[in-house]
Protein backbone atom coordinates (compact mmCIF):
# COMPACT_ATOMS: atom_id res chain seq x y z
CA UNK A 1 0.00 0.00 0.00
CA UNK A 2 1.13 3.65 -0.45
CA UNK A 3 0.75 5.94 1.87
CA UNK A 4 0.97 10.02 1.23
CA UNK A 5 3.90 12.04 3.49
CA UNK A 6 2.97 12.52 6.95
CA UNK A 7 4.65 15.98 7.27
CA UNK A 8 4.48 15.99 11.59
CA UNK A 9 7.16 13.70 11.15
CA UNK A 10 9.21 16.69 10.25
CA UNK A 11 9.89 18.81 13.15
CA UNK A 12 13.16 20.21 14.83
CA UNK A 13 15.04 22.88 16.24
CA UNK A 14 14.05 26.38 15.11
CA UNK A 15 17.00 28.87 15.15
CA UNK A 16 16.29 32.93 15.31
CA UNK A 17 16.20 34.96 14.45
CA UNK A 18 14.41 32.56 11.44
CA UNK A 19 15.63 33.57 7.98
CA UNK A 20 16.96 32.04 5.05
CA UNK A 21 20.26 31.55 6.68
CA UNK A 22 18.82 29.48 9.43
CA UNK A 23 17.22 26.99 7.78
CA UNK A 24 17.40 23.08 8.37
CA UNK A 25 15.85 19.78 6.64
CA UNK A 26 12.52 19.80 8.91
CA UNK A 27 11.71 23.43 7.83
CA UNK A 28 12.31 23.29 3.63
CA UNK A 29 10.88 19.65 3.25
CA UNK A 30 7.74 19.78 1.16
CA UNK A 31 4.48 17.58 0.68
CA UNK A 32 4.66 15.10 -2.48
CA UNK A 33 1.00 13.50 -2.93
CA UNK A 34 1.56 10.34 -4.86
CA UNK A 35 -2.30 9.66 -5.33
CA UNK A 36 -2.75 13.51 -6.33
CA UNK A 37 -2.44 14.96 -10.13
CA UNK A 38 1.67 15.10 -9.73
CA UNK A 39 2.86 18.36 -10.67
CA UNK A 40 5.76 18.93 -12.68
CA UNK A 41 9.06 19.24 -10.76
CA UNK A 42 9.35 23.28 -10.08
CA UNK A 43 13.20 22.91 -10.74
CA UNK A 44 15.94 20.88 -12.10
CA UNK A 45 16.90 19.45 -8.88
CA UNK A 46 13.80 18.52 -7.19
CA UNK A 47 14.60 15.62 -5.16
CA UNK A 48 11.79 13.18 -3.92
CA UNK A 49 12.36 11.27 -0.69
CA UNK A 50 10.75 7.80 -1.11
CA UNK A 51 10.49 5.07 1.77
CA UNK A 52 10.05 1.64 1.48
CA UNK A 53 8.83 0.09 4.39
CA UNK A 54 9.59 -3.28 3.87
CA UNK A 55 11.90 -6.57 5.47
CA UNK A 56 10.25 -9.17 3.82
CA UNK A 57 12.74 -10.28 1.99
CA UNK A 58 15.31 -10.26 4.94
CA UNK A 59 12.91 -12.45 6.60
CA UNK A 60 13.16 -14.84 3.47
CA UNK A 61 16.57 -14.49 3.41
CA UNK A 62 16.95 -15.72 6.77
CA UNK A 63 18.13 -12.63 7.80
CA UNK A 64 17.56 -9.73 10.68
CA UNK A 65 13.89 -8.38 10.50
CA UNK A 66 13.48 -4.45 10.90
CA UNK A 67 14.50 -2.63 8.42
CA UNK A 68 11.04 -1.65 7.64
CA UNK A 69 11.08 0.86 10.19
CA UNK A 70 14.48 2.28 8.38
CA UNK A 71 12.52 5.07 6.60
CA UNK A 72 10.97 6.60 9.54
CA UNK A 73 14.48 6.67 11.51
CA UNK A 74 16.67 8.32 7.85
CA UNK A 75 13.94 10.83 7.87
CA UNK A 76 14.29 11.38 11.82
CA UNK A 77 17.92 11.86 11.37
CA UNK A 78 17.65 14.27 8.66
CA UNK A 79 15.48 16.77 10.23
CA UNK A 80 17.92 18.60 12.10
CA UNK A 81 20.49 18.75 8.95
CA UNK A 82 21.07 22.00 7.99
CA UNK A 83 20.00 23.43 4.07
CA UNK A 84 22.53 25.30 2.53
CA UNK A 85 21.21 24.82 -1.58
CA UNK A 86 19.77 28.23 -3.10
CA UNK A 87 19.02 25.59 -6.11
CA UNK A 88 17.70 22.38 -4.28
CA UNK A 89 14.15 21.39 -3.37
CA UNK A 90 13.03 18.42 -1.07
CA UNK A 91 9.74 16.80 -1.25
CA UNK A 92 8.67 13.65 0.76
CA UNK A 93 6.74 11.53 -1.56
CA UNK A 94 5.49 9.53 1.21
CA UNK A 95 5.87 5.50 1.58
CA UNK A 96 5.10 1.84 0.02
CA UNK A 97 4.70 0.14 3.00
CA UNK A 98 4.77 -3.88 2.18
CA UNK A 99 1.15 -5.49 3.61
CA UNK A 100 2.67 -8.48 5.34
CA UNK A 101 4.15 -11.06 2.94
CA UNK A 102 3.12 -9.27 -0.41
CA UNK A 103 6.81 -8.18 -1.16
CA UNK A 104 6.04 -8.45 -4.73
CA UNK A 105 3.22 -6.23 -5.15
CA UNK A 106 5.01 -3.92 -2.61
CA UNK A 107 7.73 -3.55 -5.23
CA UNK A 108 5.99 -3.68 -8.27
CA UNK A 109 4.40 -0.25 -6.15
CA UNK A 110 7.68 1.20 -6.02
CA UNK A 111 8.46 0.39 -9.19
CA UNK A 112 5.12 2.82 -9.98
CA UNK A 113 5.97 5.19 -7.91
CA UNK A 114 9.80 5.39 -9.11
CA UNK A 115 8.46 5.65 -12.68
CA UNK A 116 6.03 8.44 -11.57
CA UNK A 117 8.47 10.63 -10.10
CA UNK A 118 10.79 10.35 -13.09
CA UNK A 119 8.38 11.63 -15.29
CA UNK A 120 7.40 14.54 -13.56
CA UNK A 121 11.00 15.34 -13.54
CA UNK A 122 12.05 14.37 -9.83
CA UNK A 123 15.09 13.09 -8.56
CA UNK A 124 13.83 9.78 -6.58
CA UNK A 125 15.98 9.12 -3.50
CA UNK A 126 14.34 5.68 -2.26
CA UNK A 127 14.83 5.11 1.75
CA UNK A 128 15.09 0.85 2.58
CA UNK A 129 13.95 -1.17 4.07
CA UNK A 130 15.81 -4.31 2.60
CA UNK A 131 17.95 -4.83 -0.32
CA UNK A 132 14.74 -6.18 -2.40
CA UNK A 133 14.30 -2.09 -2.60
CA UNK A 134 16.66 -2.75 -5.44
CA UNK A 135 14.21 -5.04 -7.61
CA UNK A 136 11.35 -2.34 -6.76
CA UNK A 137 13.21 0.36 -8.01
CA UNK A 138 14.54 -1.30 -11.32
CA UNK A 139 10.77 -1.54 -12.20
CA UNK A 140 10.46 2.29 -12.61
CA UNK A 141 14.15 2.87 -13.50
CA UNK A 142 14.54 0.61 -16.25
CA UNK A 143 11.08 1.21 -18.45
CA UNK A 144 12.37 5.20 -17.97
CA UNK A 145 15.46 4.83 -19.16
CA UNK A 146 14.50 2.45 -21.87
CA UNK A 147 11.77 5.28 -23.05
CA UNK A 148 14.66 7.68 -23.66
CA UNK A 149 16.10 5.01 -25.66
CA UNK A 150 19.28 4.68 -23.21
CA UNK A 151 21.38 2.11 -21.64
CA UNK A 152 21.28 1.60 -18.17
CA UNK A 153 23.98 0.58 -15.97
CA UNK A 154 23.47 -0.31 -12.44
CA UNK A 155 25.70 0.54 -9.73
CA UNK A 156 25.62 -1.78 -5.96
CA UNK A 157 27.84 -0.19 -3.40
CA UNK A 158 27.57 -3.50 -1.08
CA UNK A 159 29.55 -6.35 0.49
CA UNK A 160 27.37 -9.31 -1.29
CA UNK A 161 26.32 -9.59 -4.82
CA UNK A 162 22.86 -10.50 -4.37
CA UNK A 163 23.05 -12.50 -7.07
CA UNK A 164 21.62 -15.70 -5.04
CA UNK A 165 19.90 -18.44 -7.19
CA UNK A 166 15.80 -18.86 -5.56
CA UNK A 167 13.02 -21.16 -6.35
CA UNK A 168 9.97 -19.24 -6.55
CA UNK A 169 10.11 -15.92 -4.53
CA UNK A 170 12.86 -13.38 -4.61
CA UNK A 171 14.56 -12.38 -0.88
CA UNK A 172 16.77 -9.59 -0.37
CA UNK A 173 19.59 -11.54 -1.71
CA UNK A 174 18.25 -12.55 -5.39
CA UNK A 175 17.21 -8.62 -6.25
CA UNK A 176 20.33 -8.45 -9.11
CA UNK A 177 19.66 -12.01 -10.54
CA UNK A 178 15.73 -11.10 -11.10
CA UNK A 179 17.19 -7.92 -12.60
CA UNK A 180 19.13 -9.93 -14.98
CA UNK A 181 16.38 -12.27 -15.53
CA UNK A 182 13.48 -9.38 -16.63
CA UNK A 183 16.80 -7.89 -18.80
CA UNK A 184 17.30 -11.16 -20.64
CA UNK A 185 13.44 -11.20 -21.12
CA UNK A 186 13.61 -8.45 -22.98
CA UNK A 187 16.89 -8.90 -24.99
CA UNK A 188 18.34 -6.10 -23.19
CA UNK A 189 21.72 -5.40 -22.04
CA UNK A 190 22.90 -6.35 -17.88
CA UNK A 191 25.54 -3.83 -17.21
CA UNK A 192 26.05 -4.73 -13.14
CA UNK A 193 29.22 -3.33 -11.40
CA UNK A 194 29.58 -4.25 -7.20
CA UNK A 195 32.01 -2.67 -5.28
CA UNK A 196 32.30 -3.66 -1.84
CA UNK A 197 32.46 -7.49 -2.41
CA UNK A 198 33.44 -9.30 0.88
CA UNK A 199 34.78 -12.56 -0.02
CA UNK A 200 34.12 -13.99 3.23
CA UNK A 201 30.17 -13.15 2.67
CA UNK A 202 29.95 -14.59 -0.67
CA UNK A 203 30.13 -18.23 -1.66
CA UNK A 204 32.22 -19.66 -5.22
CA UNK A 205 29.14 -20.08 -6.70
CA UNK A 206 28.09 -16.40 -6.47
CA UNK A 207 31.60 -15.32 -8.00
CA UNK A 208 30.64 -17.94 -10.40
CA UNK A 209 27.26 -16.39 -11.17
CA UNK A 210 28.51 -13.17 -11.80
CA UNK A 211 31.36 -13.85 -14.01
CA UNK A 212 28.54 -15.92 -16.10
CA UNK A 213 26.23 -12.78 -16.00
CA UNK A 214 29.45 -10.37 -17.02
CA UNK A 215 29.66 -8.32 -13.38
CA UNK A 216 32.47 -6.19 -13.06
CA UNK A 217 33.10 -6.28 -8.90
CA UNK A 218 35.96 -4.62 -6.72
CA UNK A 219 36.58 -6.33 -3.66
CA UNK A 220 36.58 -4.63 -0.04
CA UNK A 221 40.32 -5.02 0.36
CA UNK A 222 41.20 -3.45 -3.49
CA UNK A 223 42.41 -0.44 -2.76
CA UNK A 224 39.91 2.98 -3.46
CA UNK A 225 41.84 3.82 -6.85
CA UNK A 226 41.35 0.78 -8.15
CA UNK A 227 37.13 1.00 -7.58
CA UNK A 228 37.45 4.58 -9.31
CA UNK A 229 38.87 3.28 -12.28
CA UNK A 230 36.95 0.81 -12.79
CA UNK A 231 33.69 3.43 -11.90
CA UNK A 232 34.90 5.66 -15.01
CA UNK A 233 35.41 2.71 -17.12
CA UNK A 234 32.11 0.85 -16.19
CA UNK A 235 30.15 4.34 -16.61
CA UNK A 236 31.54 5.39 -20.04
CA UNK A 237 29.76 2.21 -21.80
CA UNK A 238 26.40 3.47 -20.57
CA UNK A 239 23.97 6.59 -21.02
CA UNK A 240 22.35 6.47 -17.02
CA UNK A 241 23.18 4.95 -13.75
CA UNK A 242 20.86 3.51 -10.84
CA UNK A 243 22.86 3.57 -7.95
CA UNK A 244 22.37 1.63 -5.08
CA UNK A 245 23.90 1.34 -1.78
CA UNK A 246 23.67 -0.91 0.64
CA UNK A 247 24.91 0.08 4.77
CA UNK A 248 26.36 -3.39 5.08
CA UNK A 249 29.13 -2.26 3.05
CA UNK A 250 30.86 -0.07 6.02
CA UNK A 251 32.27 -1.54 8.60
CA UNK A 252 30.21 -3.21 12.03
CA UNK A 253 32.03 -0.16 14.30
CA UNK A 254 30.21 2.83 11.36
CA UNK A 255 27.25 0.89 11.13
CA UNK A 256 25.84 -1.59 13.87
CA UNK A 257 22.45 -1.31 12.53
CA UNK A 258 22.17 -2.91 9.50
CA UNK A 259 20.57 -6.33 8.73
CA UNK A 260 23.63 -8.37 8.01
CA UNK A 261 26.52 -6.19 9.68
CA UNK A 262 30.45 -6.67 8.45
CA UNK A 263 33.16 -6.78 10.99
CA UNK A 264 35.75 -5.81 8.31
CA UNK A 265 33.77 -3.14 6.05
CA UNK A 266 34.76 0.24 4.28
CA UNK A 267 34.81 3.47 6.50
CA UNK A 268 32.40 6.23 5.90
CA UNK A 269 35.15 8.45 3.82
CA UNK A 270 35.88 5.10 1.69
CA UNK A 271 32.16 4.99 1.06
CA UNK A 272 31.64 8.89 0.26
CA UNK A 273 34.57 8.86 -2.61
CA UNK A 274 32.35 5.98 -4.58
CA UNK A 275 29.57 7.65 -4.24
CA UNK A 276 30.84 11.38 -4.97
CA UNK A 277 32.66 9.80 -7.83
CA UNK A 278 29.38 7.48 -9.41
CA UNK A 279 27.37 10.71 -8.93
CA UNK A 280 29.68 12.98 -10.17
CA UNK A 281 29.19 11.52 -13.76
CA UNK A 282 26.33 13.03 -14.27
CA UNK A 283 24.12 9.87 -15.09
CA UNK A 284 22.57 8.98 -12.05
CA UNK A 285 18.60 9.10 -12.72
CA UNK A 286 17.72 7.45 -9.08
CA UNK A 287 19.63 6.38 -6.10
CA UNK A 288 18.74 4.39 -3.20
CA UNK A 289 19.64 2.96 0.59
CA UNK A 290 19.15 -0.23 2.26
CA UNK A 291 19.30 -2.78 4.61
CA UNK A 292 18.99 0.17 7.14
CA UNK A 293 17.90 -1.48 10.59
CA UNK A 294 17.14 0.72 13.41
CA UNK A 295 16.01 -2.38 15.59
CA UNK A 296 20.06 -3.06 15.94
CA UNK A 297 21.27 0.96 16.14
CA UNK A 298 23.56 1.80 18.51
CA UNK A 299 22.84 5.83 19.97
CA UNK A 300 21.44 6.30 16.72
CA UNK A 301 24.98 5.61 14.76
CA UNK A 302 23.41 4.42 11.66
CA UNK A 303 20.81 6.83 11.80
CA UNK A 304 23.09 9.61 11.64
CA UNK A 305 25.34 7.75 9.14
CA UNK A 306 22.71 7.24 6.68
CA UNK A 307 21.39 10.75 6.92
CA UNK A 308 25.17 12.47 6.23
CA UNK A 309 24.79 10.28 3.07
CA UNK A 310 21.75 11.42 2.17
CA UNK A 311 23.11 14.94 2.81
CA UNK A 312 26.12 14.26 0.27
CA UNK A 313 24.19 12.67 -2.20
CA UNK A 314 21.74 15.84 -2.43
CA UNK A 315 24.97 17.75 -2.36
CA UNK A 316 27.00 16.59 -5.25
CA UNK A 317 24.04 14.85 -7.46
CA UNK A 318 22.58 17.10 -9.99
CA UNK A 319 24.73 19.80 -9.26
CA UNK A 320 23.06 20.31 -5.76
Amino acid sequence: MYQPPDMSRWTGRVDHPKGIDTQRWHTVMQPLDLTADLPPAPTTTSYALLGFCCDEGVRRNLGRPGAREGPAAIRKALCNLAFHWDNVLLFDAGDVICSGTKMEAAQAMLGGSVLQLLRAGYWPLVLGGGHEIAYGTFLGVHPFVQSEGHTLGIINIDAHFDLRQYESEGNSGTPFLQISEALQQQNAPFHYLVLGIEERANHAALFNTARELGVVWKLRNDPIDVCLTAIDDFISRVDRVYLSLDLDVIGQAYAPGVSAPAAFGWTPREVLEVLHRVLASGKVVCVDIAEFNPTFDIDNHTARLAAGIIYEVAGTWNGG
